[in-house]
């Protein structure tokens, strides 16, 4: 390059200070945008298909029920658990059963609650068809049709309905894919009515089906010594024990407190099911003993749905 070297030194001299520049700024760019992206990289790479989304073990229902000795038993396999065909059932002297002979239970002996799949193992290792059941154990167990559970009881009252567990139950679905079963929601009840009524003993109870309420082919029954019962065995009679209900809180309080008789006494309250779409919230104020074999005095509100 003779040409080059004929150049005046201080021309060689400002080419190579330019060149020296034009160079550096390249590779600083360079620099540049190759940080660039790697700070803005997307999570996964568009050539990668996406992993299937994995296995959920949430919780499809969580909440306190009540299984009564005279109640039927409450089907787990439901979403809110309720009275249903396939029941686990409760009783002072045999504890946890299954009226069709198909959950698998086991009593729970870890530290801590479990998870799903913690109760999952547990009962295939520890598999039974019934349990006795005391306040303060804990059980998983698996229904007929695909869910796991957890109870953790809470309480036994040994007057209530010939023996009555309350317990704090979690339910998944055993697969992690369940649809929970849809619920009744307020929007879809009506208020039928709110009075006073009274219902006697031998009076031969309230059907709260009618409107007005009067007797009829499904009646809410009062016996001075029984308290409230069904003459059909249709009524769920659950005690609530809060301020005055909303028709989605008593109708889910009486879905997963299966009880079918409850004593009477001033000042008590509950949320019942008939059995054939209505549900009441009843608050007893008086008791008249004396009046036609025993007469009960409640305010009552009724919701159909």
């Amino acid at each position: 390059m003779q040409w080059w070297r004929d150049l005046p030194g201080w021309v060689q001299a400002v080419v190579a200070v330019l060149t020296f520049l034009g160079v550096g700024g390249a590779s600083g760019a360079v620099i540049h945008a190759a940080g660039s992206n790697s700070h803005n990289q997307p999570t996964h790479s568009p050539t990668t298909s996406a992993a299937p989304p994995s296995v959920t073990s949430q919780a499809i229902w969580s909440g306190p029920i009540a299984i009564a000795s005279g109640g039927g038993g409450i089907d787990l396999d439901y979403n809110p658990p309720t009275h249903g065909s396939n029941n686990l059932t409760y009783s002072p002297f045999s504890g946890f059963q299954s009226d069709s002979g198909s959950y698998k239970m086991a009593q729970w002996n870890g530290s801590s609650p479990p998870s799903r799949d913690q109760c999952i193992h547990f009962v295939s290792t520890h598999s039974y068809t019934s349990l006795s059941a005391q306040t303060g154990s804990s059980y998983c167990l698996l229904t007929v049709n695909g869910h796991t559970a957890y109870l953790q009881v809470a309480s036994i009252n040994t007057t209530l309905d010939n023996g009555t567990i309350y317990a704090k139950a979690t339910i998944w679905d055993t697969t992690g894919h369940s649809v929970p079963q849809p619920t009744t929601g307020a929007s879809q009840a009506r208020q039928l009515y709110s009075k006073s009524i009274a219902i006697s003993a031998s009076g031969g109870g309230v059907d709260l089906g009618s409107n007005p309420p009067t007797q009829g082919s499904n009646n809410l029954t009062y016996s001075s010594f029984s308290g409230f019962q069904s003459d059909t065995g249709n009524y769920t009679i659950a005690p609530w024990n809060g301020g005055t209900p909303t028709y989605n809180t008593c109708h889910t309080w009486a879905e997963t407190h299966v009880i079918a008789s409850a004593p009477a006494h001033v000042g008590a309250a509950y949320c019942l099911l008939t059995g054939e779409g209505n549900t009441a919230y009843l608050k007893v104020t008086g008791i008249n003993s004396n009046l036609d074999n025993g007469t009960v005095m409640v305010n009552l509100v009724v919701w159909n749905s």
